[in-house]
């Protein structure tokens, strides 16, 4: 890893709540260098518009759609300063049905990832996809 790139992601997400998508980069790019591999793809990533849960006896983690919008800005751009990185793919477009407003479900907190989407189970946008749409 870059030295000072963990404290950088750090300082730039500052939860436990949250996986630091970049360092996870760092150390794949760490392990595929030492195997002759210069680039990697980084597939998969985003963040929720819901505050969830990671179970019984845990934090709230607290998010908002304005929340992910800037999480979303602050990590692509993060993610362009990596050389090795060659592609990275935003998922999922769509929330699931688990997430509000779809779901009947009465649990106050939808699954973690059922709000990831840049637009919500009924097709409306995020401010995360505007966001998106500007970033180059």
């Amino acid at each position: 890893m870059p030295a000072g790139a963990g404290a950088k992601r750090a300082a730039l997400h500052g939860s436990a709540c949250i996986l630091k998508v970049g360092s996870y980069c760092d150390s794949v790019h760490d392990v595929a260098s030492n195997h002759g591999v210069a680039s990697i793809w980084n597939t998969e990533w985003g963040f929720p518009s819901q505050s969830f849960s990671r179970g019984n006896n845990q934090p709230v983690c607290g998010y908002t759609p304005a929340r992910q919008a800037k999480l979303i800005r602050d990590e692509y751009n993060y993610l362009a300063t990596l050389p090795f990185v060659k592609y990275s793919i935003y998922f999922n477009i769509r929330d699931d049905p688990a997430a509000r407003p779809c779901t009947t479900n009465r649990d106050p907190l939808p699954p973690p990832f059922a709000s990831i989407g840049m637009d919500n189970c009924k097709w409306n946008r995020k401010p995360s996809f505007g966001v998106w749409q500007l970033l180059k």
